[in-house]
């Protein structure tokens, strides 16, 4: 399979959980109107701005993700095209570069987590519930999501370095 092939498949990879985090965030959208509209307690009305907040997040990340790698999906082949070599080793860097913020994103989603456990234990407001809860499922929210892509990330990234092996010009 030409080295590519590999790159592309990472590309759609990433669009399929774009994808994903889009439409997510559209359900905790769509479930933060629904109990601010139906809810009839404090706690259920509280939910509205803490989930909107998650929901206009993830959208957010979900819909960057698609312009992204639908351009990638465009510009790739012809740089690759253009010099391959080059392409690969600059592959490398960018992830190299984004595959360091996996742990850092783990320790800060356990501190979110941690803050949200905390804020519904003891700000025992609707309101500070509210926030806390919406704490909780962004991070096990954002757990979820970054398991699976840092293990597609690892994949490329293992490619990558078997290309650069073949080339002759691996460099750590």
């Amino acid at each position: 399979m030409d080295f590519i092939q590999h790159t592309l498949n990472w590309c759609k990879g990433e669009i399929f959980e774009a994808k994903l985090i889009l439409l997510y965030g559209i359900v905790v959208i769509i479930i933060a109107l629904l109990f601010w509209k139906t809810g009839s307690t404090p706690s259920a009305k509280a939910m509205l701005f803490p989930l909107l907040a998650v929901g206009f997040m993830f959208s957010g990340i979900g819909g960057g993700m698609l312009y992204s790698n639908h351009n990638r999906m465009i510009e790739y082949p012809a740089a690759f095209q253009e010099n391959p070599s080059k392409f690969v080793k600059a592959e490398k860097e960018r992830t190299d570069e984004f595959m360091s913020w996996y742990p850092v994103t783990r320790y800060i989603m356990i501190g979110f987590a941690l803050l949200g456990f905390g804020l519904y234990l003891f700000w025992t407001t609707p309101l500070g519930r509210a926030i806390g809860m919406s704490l909780v499922l962004m991070s096990l929210s954002t757990f979820f999501v970054d398991h699976f892509s840092e293990e597609r990330a690892e994949m490329y990234h293992y490619h990558i370095t078997q290309q650069l092996e073949k080339n002759g010009n691996i460099s750590n």
